[in-house]
């Protein structure tokens, strides 16, 4: 069982320039894994701890940068979940409106 508190994970060395997509998503996701170990695996923390391993490797600027990009896409999201519902209620409403069943 993990202890608890902070404990102090050695992330990899910085990334050669020439580093692709994929090889720094694998960095990533090989930090926020530590992150999870170190606290025992407890659930919901994941994004947490892909935040914060993205900061510790790529800087703060481009992890708050990709914070806000995917709060965006969880606002269109729920934006898109809410047209969706009311125009079902429509749908609904307009049946029982002109006498159908529902």
């Amino acid at each position: 069982m993990a202890a608890k508190g902070r404990v102090k994970v050695s992330l990899p060395p910085q990334p050669p320039a020439s580093e692709t997509d994929s090889d720094r998503q694998r960095r990533i996701e090989e930090a926020a894994y530590y992150k999870a170990q170190s606290r025992g695996f407890q659930p919901g923390f994941e994004q947490q701890d892909w935040f914060e391993a993205e900061r510790e490797l790529t800087g703060a600027q481009g992890a708050r940068e990709l914070e806000r990009a995917q709060s965006a896409r969880e606002l269109e999201g729920a934006q898109g979940a809410r047209e969706l519902d009311g125009a079902q209620r429509a749908r609904r409403s307009g049946a029982r409106d002109s006498g159908g069943r529902v």
